[in-house]
């Protein structure tokens, strides 16, 4: 974590061998998390649960799933607030080509995968507004 800046970069990740790094930018309430975890553990990866252990990929999936069981949603994966968060940043006006550089996607994928925004048709109309003010 580069607190400076805010920012975590990778330097192993699935896309290191095409020569492109990976940098995720943190918000104010990721950062001060962060820095929360990192006081209570100094050494070592900063996620774990109630008993110290580092957290996997299986342990966030079961507790999503019992979150959106406890609330109703079905079918809630990581996957799914994922698709989500990207649709909701393109409705919000965010550039493909921005998006792309937050998720580590290429703005060819997230066009082809998450634009839904034609189905959206409050979103088109105030990008139409946009478009002519």
């Amino acid at each position: 974590v580069d607190w400076a800046d805010e920012t975590i970069s990778f330097g192993e990740h699935k896309n290191e061998k095409k020569g492109k790094s990976r940098t995720i930018y943190l918000v104010p309430e990721m950062v001060a998390l962060l820095k929360r975890l990192a006081e209570k553990y100094p050494t070592g990866l900063l996620f774990r649960n109630s008993k110290g252990h580092v957290w996997t990929s299986h342990d966030a999936t079961r507790r999503l799933h019992y979150a959106t069981g406890k609330l109703g949603i079905p079918g809630g994966t990581i996957y799914a607030v994922r698709h989500h968060v990207i649709t909701a940043a393109l409705e919000k006006g965010l550039s493909a080509n921005v998006i792309a550089e937050l998720v580590g996607n290429s703005p060819v994928t997230i066009s082809r995968h998450y634009d839904h925004l034609s189905k959206r048709k409050a979103a088109m109309k105030e990008a139409a507004l946009k478009a002519v003010s």
